[in-house]
């Protein structure tokens, strides 16, 4: 799932260079797969919803003219209200 979260913000860095508003993500999930004691937690996650009043954004605080010129300090994230961690065991 992180790397997702990395595609986002590459797709968010790249429209900002080029002044253009990020659309739509789409991703291709390859060998995905879910193990025998994986399941009840995965069920769990499949019930969950975000509260209404989370919408979360990415907010970049300055004008950034290339891709290599971004810094740590020019992300916030406002908005997100994370839902309870689910433990989820490692298959062995």
């Amino acid at each position: 799932m992180f790397n997702v979260a990395q595609y986002a913000m590459l797709l968010h860095m790249v429209a900002h260079v080029v002044n253009m508003e990020p659309a739509t993500l789409t991703t291709l999930g390859v060998d995905t797969h879910i193990y025998l004691n994986q399941v009840e937690q995965i069920k769990e996650v499949l019930t969950r919803t975000s509260p209404v009043e989370s919408n979360p954004k990415l907010v970049i605080s300055r004008k950034v003219e290339t891709i290599d010129d971004f810094l740590f300090e020019d992300f916030s994230i406002v908005d997100y209200h994370p839902l309870s961690k689910i433990d989820i065991p490692v298959a062995v």
